[in-house]
């Protein structure tokens, strides 16, 4: 059993760690020690810590009880565990201890707040917030100890055993501590960040929310608030007043209810300039002394400012990605614009090393293709080599890098169509446009002869391009074909790499091709866009709606053709004449399932054969390999069956897929 002195500590005691008292116990304590009372307060508080959950498990045999833990049926354990929590009893020395606690001041004559502290909540490396209970403005000692007892009950509520199981923490042998501290009745609170968190990559910026009364509104997200971001190099503020229709006040008896603001005040700023000022160089105190960026509740009550609790930001970069001597002074730009498409999710190293490999080859050849020098593709190697960036598993341009090759080709400036194409729509900061201003200054510089000679071997490339096109899936495909007649789990690993570096050179050193072809849709949609924004649309939205309209119209671009055929097939459902087909298509999903799955392993059993036939057939290719024109869902016009219908949507979006 838990010794009587482990039961309850407070900012007396020597130390705390986060096993016995909590992450919210532990940062309160250490916040305590840092905030001297005349710049801001810590209301009074005291923690009752894991130990006493311990006992009061020994003691009424809930062990067994906290272990069966169904990850299956989350809420049927978490209500469980709740009513076995709920009747049990508490043991006598922690009732005394919390008795004892709130008998004398500040905390007889005060409402106070009864918080969770969960022992890996407010880590660096993991936030529970917003998921354990907090109860505001109790008073008694009955009302407290029905408030701990669920606290504890939060620890194994569903979506914190669900959060748990996703992020691979432990869901045994958990243990709750429980804070009771002091209620502020605040006329205006909130919350700020050191660093703000929807801009990760500036290290400049403060964020400071508020609103009037009491912050649990902003906390559950219920209830608007002002803005202010403060500079942390000037000390300049940008304000953003919203209009506040509602707040949150203690009840009549205890608790919290939510009221109108007062007309008058609804469009007034809730924060005082200097308050700002106060909570901004706080918060960068704060963020200094502890190490890390601080996620801070505030509340200002007659004037005062009081700290409620603080919590490091797990969200942000690690300070080293801000560290000048790590990347130097040279700003990168990352972007995932278009290429979050192609890598959705995370992406593991050995994937993003091919990928990077596969880059660096392919834009080697365009710079080759595009007229520059090869001694200059040399001196361009470090940068070819990292035109991308794995960051925190996602793949990402490296875009400050293909502006840098980019810019070397000979041809004007390419680096507007690339974004077009690319999908980057944000506008580059002015650190950012000095830098590629001075990119600009340092590229090569060539003769009008170099460069006409290099529009005209571009422009022949693209008059022939449908041969080129033709050759290069002549290859392509005799190159696919061996892979589909080989047997790669009998390959040994020596003969798996030779492989691959086959691949390297027989597939991917002959893929300029693609380039001249990327060129040309790159200049015919940079065209396309200048042009209607110059003479067809007035404002920019107009221009792209049009634009998009335009190149929808186009037709045999091959990547739109699934959606253009689910589509055909949706209406084909809605439309036909069996009234049932609908129905049956939204209510039976297992079955429409399951008959899909059916004629998936079909079409793979057949699939070999068929590919083999199409890859050997002169004029024919993976490029050509749609649906054959004799098809039976080629026609959607007819009536077929209505048990040969799914057979039929099905054939038909394999066919158009594959």
């Amino acid at each position: 059993m838990a010794s009587k002195e482990s039961f309850v500590v407070d900012v007396t005691s020597d130390t705390c760690e986060s096993s016995l008292v909590g992450g919210k116990a532990k940062n309160l304590w250490r916040l305590s020690g840092l905030v001297d009372g005349t710049c801001a307060r810590v209301p009074a508080w005291f923690c009752i810590t894991t130990e006493a959950f311990s006992c009061f498990v020994q003691e009424n045999c809930l062990s067994h009880t906290l272990l069966r833990v169904n990850s299956e049926k989350l809420s049927t354990s978490a209500e469980r565990i709740e009513s076995a929590i709920m009747k049990a009893d508490l043991p006598a020395m922690l009732r005394q201890q919390i008795k004892s606690r709130l008998s004398v001041p500040p905390f007889r004559d005060s409402y106070v707040a009864v918080r969770s502290s969960g022992t890996d909540e407010d880590s660096a490396s993991h936030s529970f917030a917003g998921q354990f209970e907090t109860f505001l403005f109790q008073r008694g000692l009955d009302a407290v100890l029905e408030c701990v007892k669920r606290c504890w009950c939060s620890c194994f509520s569903e979506r914190v055993m669900s959060h748990r199981m996703e992020c691979g923490m432990s869901t045994v042998d958990l243990k709750m501590a429980v804070v009771v501290q002091v209620m502020v009745n605040s006329t205006s609170s909130g919350v700020s960040f050191s660093r703000h968190p929807l801009k990760p990559l500036s290290s400049d910026c403060v964020l400071v929310e508020a609103v009037y009364g009491l912050g649990e509104g902003l906390v559950g997200g219920e209830l608007v608030a002002d803005r202010y971001e403060v500079s942390r190099s000037d000390g300049k503020v940008v304000t953003e007043v919203e209009k506040k229709v509602e707040m949150m006040v203690c009840g009549e008896g205890g608790g919290v209810v939510k009221v109108p603001v007062p007309l008058e005040r609804q469009r007034e700023a809730v924060l005082q300039p200097d308050q700002v000022t106060h909570i901004g160089r706080l918060l960068q105190d704060l963020e200094e002394r502890l190490g890390t960026p601080q996620d801070f509740e505030w509340a200002y009550e007659g004037g005062d400012l009081y700290c409620l609790q603080t919590r490091p930001v797990v969200t942000l970069p690690p300070s080293c990605f801000f560290d000048l001597s790590v990347p130097g002074k040279v700003a990168s730009l990352w972007d995932n614009s278009n290429i979050v498409e192609s890598y959705s999710g995370v992406t593991s190293p050995l994937t993003f090393s091919f990928v990077s490999y596969a880059y660096e080859q392919v834009y080697t050849l365009t710079l080759l293709a595009a007229g520059v020098p090869a001694s200059v593709v040399k001196g361009y190697k470090l940068h070819l080599q990292n035109m991308l960036g794995l960051v925190r598993g996602n793949v990402y341009y490296n875009l400050m890098n293909w502006y840098r090759c980019l810019m070397c080709i000979p041809v004007g400036d390419t680096s507007k169509f690339m974004e077009t194409m690319m999908g980057v729509k944000q506008g580059l900061d002015p650190e950012l446009e000095a830098q590629l201003g001075r990119i600009k200054d340092s590229t090569p510089k060539y003769s009008l002869w170099t460069k006409v000679a290099v529009v005209a071997g571009m422009l022949h490339k693209i008059y022939r391009i449908d041969s080129l096109v033709d050759g290069f899936f002549q290859n392509f495909n005799k190159h696919y074909s061996r892979a589909l007649d080989t047997d790669f789990y009998s390959l040994s690993l020596t003969e798996q790499v030779d492989y691959v570096r086959h691949l390297y050179q027989d597939v991917l050193g002959h893929w300029e091709v693609p380039i001249y072809n990327d060129t040309y849709v790159m200049l015919f949609f940079g065209l396309v866009k200048k042009l209607v924004s110059k003479y067809l649309a007035g404002s920019p939205d107009e221009a792209t709606a049009l634009q998009n309209d335009l190149l929808c119209g186009q037709g045999d671009v091959e990547s739109t053709e699934p959606t253009k055929m689910l589509m055909k097939i949706a209406e084909y459902v809605d439309t036909w004449e069996y009234e049932g087909l609908r129905t049956w298509f939204l209510s039976c999903k297992g079955e429409v399932l399951c008959l899909l799955g059916e004629e998936v392993a079909r079409v793979n059993a057949t699939r070999h054969k068929a590919t083999s036939v199409s890859l050997h057939t002169p004029g024919s290719g993976l490029r050509q390999r749609k649906k054959p024109s004799s098809s039976p869902a080629s026609d959607l016009s007819a009536t077929p069956p209505q048990d040969a219908l799914w057979q039929i949507h099905v054939t038909e979006v394999w066919y158009t897929y594959m």
